[in-house]
């Protein structure tokens, strides 16, 4: 500690036998006793609770926190291997803090393409297509050819899920298994902008104990 620092942060340290073994404040200074001596420092400035990085970490946690209840349904099947000491919400916020971005005015956005909602434990297939049919309100996914291996079992299962940004509302979809090849439909609810979707895909295994990661689908 340099002489400066000592100066600052100590600005007398005395014997007395005017003042007790109690802690005491006298202007703006604060005393106490260790050891037989008699110690004053400054007091220390309290620490605005409000500065601008932190009202920002808590709108990002607060939209984190919405987005877990919008997702809520894939998330009880894509955190399997988590710690027991944590629930999926934990997960997914772990996982998303860059994904929600706020500026300095205190504007939230959402990047939905960088969402992560599952873990890493099993494999999806290297080509996955999503057609929007508009028109119809409907959407069609496609699983290209696919490879089974100790990750990715002919009998996992693939789901989606499926939200409306604006309305934060949202569809949790069973697809198909992997060994299923056929082109899958699913009609949107009646209400949702179709201009306003954000899709994921995940597979998860047949016996629940592993997922993938998701996979953000943009809309042909």
């Amino acid at each position: 500690m340099t002489k400066n620092e000592i100066g600052t942060l100590i600005l007398l340290v005395f014997k007395s036998v005017l003042m007790d073994e109690t802690r005491k404040s006298i202007g703006n200074s604060t005393s106490y006793t260790s050891r037989g001596q008699t110690i004053m420092r400054k007091k220390k400035k309290p620490r605005n609770p409000r500065t601008l990085k932190q009202q920002k970490q808590r709108l990002r946690m607060k939209t984190l926190a919405k987005l877990g209840k919008v997702f809520a349904q894939i998330l009880s099947v894509s955190f399997p291997g988590r710690n027991i000491r944590l629930n999926p919400e934990n997960c997914f916020t772990s996982l998303n803090q860059e994904a929600v971005a706020v500026s300095d005015d205190l504007e939230v956005t959402v990047l939905y393409e960088q969402l992560q909602l599952g873990e890493n434990r099993r494999e999806l297939p290297r080509s996955i297509t999503v057609e929007l049919d508009a028109e119809n309100r409907m959407l069609t996914f496609t699983f290209g050819q696919q490879q089974f291996f100790r990750h990715a079992a002919n009998d996992d299962m693939f789901y989606a899920q499926i939200v409306e940004t604006g309305l934060m509302d949202s569809e949790f979809v069973p697809l198909c298994k992997r060994n299923e090849s056929d082109p899958v439909t699913v009609s949107l609810p009646e209400g949702w902008d179709c201009t306003r979707l954000a899709v994921y895909v995940i597979a998860v295994a047949n016996d629940g104990r592993s997922a993938s990661k998701s996979r953000y689908m943009p809309l042909d």
